[in-house]
């Protein structure tokens, strides 16, 4: 970015205020043991 980066003092507008939309750390660590868990338990079932 090599352009001038231009501030100004206007009033943001109405401030909407939303829900937490991103899954928490933990739902996230589950879901990749739970991948890891299938994928090793196909490999047992191609053996």
């Amino acid at each position: 970015m090599k352009g001038k980066i231009k501030y100004t003092d206007e009033p943001m507008g109405r401030v909407k205020v939303v829900e937490d939309f991103l899954p928490s750390p933990l739902a996230g660590s589950l879901c990749v043991q739970f991948r890891e868990f299938e994928i090793s338990k196909k490999q047992e079932n191609k053996s």
